[in-house]
C-alpha cells in the first residue's frame, strides 16, 4: 500500500499511521443506479472524496514525489531559478503544481522526471492538461514533447483561482475580478430592491453590530474610533456610518459607546429605536 508507506516514513507516530492504513484498508463501494445497486466492488487508488484527512494524505503523497525528484540525478541539470541563493523548482497546492526553470532544457528535463517518479507512485502526468509560459522579454518560445506529444504554449493561465499572465501585468486580472463581481451584483437585484427586508430588520442589525464592535477589542473597533489627521474641507460634512446611530438611539456616539457596556439597557434601547417610525 503506497499510501500507508508513505505515510509512514512522514511520521514518528506509528498509532496515527495505523489508524489511516484502518481507513483505507479493505475498503469497498458500490454504485446506486436508477434500478438499483450494483455489486461492492474493492477500492485500491485515490484518497476519499470530502474527507478532511484527504489533502493532507495527498500533500504527503506529492511531497515524497517532489523529493524523489530533487535527489533524481538529473536534478543539476534543471536550471531552476533562486531566489537569495534558494533554489525554487515548483509552487503546489494540493494537486496543483507549477514546475520553474531558466531554460526550455532545464524545464524539460525537470517535468520528465516528475513524470517518471510519479508513475513510480501510481500517478501519471495529464499531458493535455499541462501548458507551458514563457516568461522572457526576449520572446523565445519553448518547445517540449513528452510522449511525443508537444505540450501546449499559453500566455496566461489560471492558478488558485487567480489568472497568471506571461508579462507580470494584473490589470486583466483586475477586470476579470470587476466583471464577476458586477455579474454577482446583478444577480443580486431583486434582493436590493425587495421589499422583504424591513427597515426595522436593518436598524436592529446595524445596532446589534455596533455593539458587538465596541464590546470587543477588535480592527472594527479600531476603524471606527479612530480619527485621521488633517483638516475636514468646507462645506456640509458628509454623512458617516455612525451617523445612523446617533440619531437611532438619539444621543452622541460616544454615549452609545458606553451604553452598550449594559447589556440589557443597550438592548431595550434598541427595541425602542426599531419600534419608533422614520
Amino acid at each position: 500500500m503506497v499510501l500507508y508507506d508513505i505515510a509512514h516514513l512522514h511520521t514518528c507516530i506509528y498509532t496515527r499511521c495505523g489508524l489511516v492504513k484502518s481507513l483505507y484498508e479493505g475498503q469497498q463501494s458500490a454504485v446506486q443506479l436508477e434500478y438499483g445497486t450494483t455489486e461492492w466492488f474493492p477500492v485500491t487508488k485515490g484518497v476519499r472524496q470530502g474527507c478532511i484527512l484527504s489533502p493532507h494524505l495527498f500533500s504527503l503523497y506529492t511531497e515524497e514525489i517532489m523529493r524523489d525528484v530533487e535527489f533524481d540525478p538529473r536534478k543539476d541539470e534543471y536550471d531552476e531559478p533562486r531566489l537569495q541563493g534558494l533554489p525554487i523548482r515548483d509552487l503546489r497546492y494540493t494537486d496543483d503544481t507549477a514546475l520553474l526553470s531558466t531554460t526550455t532544457e532545464g524545464l524539460e528535463k525537470l517535468i520528465k522526471a516528475v513524470k517518471e517518479h510519479s508513475e513510480q507512485k501510481g500517478l501519471h502526468l495529464n499531458v493535455k492538461k499541462t501548458k507551458i509560459m514563457d516568461i522572457d522579454k526576449c520572446k523565445k518560445e519553448a518547445r517540449i514533447q513528452i510522449e511525443g506529444e508537444e505540450i501546449e504554449r499559453v500566455k496566461s493561465f489560471e492558478y488558485l483561482g487567480a489568472r497568471i499572465e506571461a508579462n507580470g501585468k494584473t490589470t486583466p486580472e483586475i477586470r476579470r475580478r470587476l466583471a464577476m463581481a458586477t455579474a454577482k451584483l446583478q444577480k443580486m437585484e431583486k434582493i436590493w430592491k425587495g421589499q422583504d427586508v424591513h427597515t426595522k430588520s436593518i436598524k436592529k442589525l446595524k445596532l446589534t453590530y455596533f455593539e458587538h464592535i465596541k464590546r470587543h477589542q477588535t480592527l472594527e473597533k479600531h476603524i471606527l474610533e479612530a480619527k485621521m489627521k488633517g483638516k475636514r474641507g468646507k462645506g456640509r460634512p458628509t454623512r458617516r456610518w455612525e451617523n445612523d446611530i446617533e440619531e437611532w438611539l438619539e444621543t452622541s456616539t460616544s454615549q452609545a459607546g458606553r451604553l452598550t457596556s449594559d447589556r440589557e439597557t443597550f438592548r431595550r434601547r434598541v427595541q425602542e429605536a426599531t419600534s419608533r417610525n422614520g
